[in-house]
């Protein structure tokens, strides 16, 4: 994981050499500061796919080689609770473990 210089420093420099779309630049920056704080796991539990690797290509990044699996607050995640009951993360992430849950609960931070 970045230390908060190494974060500090990534962030500025990428905002000073970004061109393209800013609402997507400041999504990308939002979803990896959270996952600074909850780590990876729960931001693809409140992410889909598709968006995550958006905002990895965005950031040339991968979420998992610059954050931790687990943050200091990924005990807020209702949804990590909940699947940490299952075997398989990914199977449950994916929708394969025959188990769904509400998005409004999915998004909740206890």
């Amino acid at each position: 994981m970045m230390t908060d210089e190494e974060y500090s420093v990534f962030v500025s420099d990428f905002v000073r050499d970004y061109k393209g779309d800013g609402a997507l630049l400041a999504s990308a920056l939002g979803a990896f500061t959270l996952g600074r704080q909850v780590g990876w796991r729960v931001l693809a539990l409140l992410h889909s796919e598709t968006t995550i690797r958006k905002y990895q290509k965005v950031l040339n990044v991968n979420f998992k080689d610059v954050l931790d699996e687990r943050g200091k607050y990924s005990d807020k995640s209702l949804a990590l609770k909940v699947v940490d009951k299952f075997d398989n993360f990914w199977a449950v992430v994916q929708g394969r473990a025959g188990f769904k849950m509400p998005k409004e609960e999915k998004l909740m931070l206890q």
